[in-house]
């Protein structure tokens, strides 16, 4: 498992734990990833591990990462 698939899956049990207490249906919940300075090679790690929410806070850095990004994970 990669560094982002283990970080990504420490999140969501996390996550998991924290709806259970709060008696929430975790499939309820859902992850948004913020990929702001981040490298396409970082997110794709990412989307590879099963991540598919992510948030840019500035439109020039999602302009140059998203469409390289999208085209290579459209199904």
């Amino acid at each position: 498992m990669s560094d982002a698939a283990t970080r990504l899956h420490s999140v969501r049990a996390q996550i998991a734990r924290a709806a259970k207490t709060a008696r929430r249906d975790p499939a309820e919940i859902t992850l948004v990833a913020v990929s702001k300075r981040r490298s396409i090679e970082e997110i794709e790690a990412l989307i590879a591990a099963g991540q598919r929410d992510f948030g840019e806070s500035r439109v020039q850095e999602a302009a140059a990462k998203w469409p390289v990004l999208r085209a290579a994970h459209a199904h």
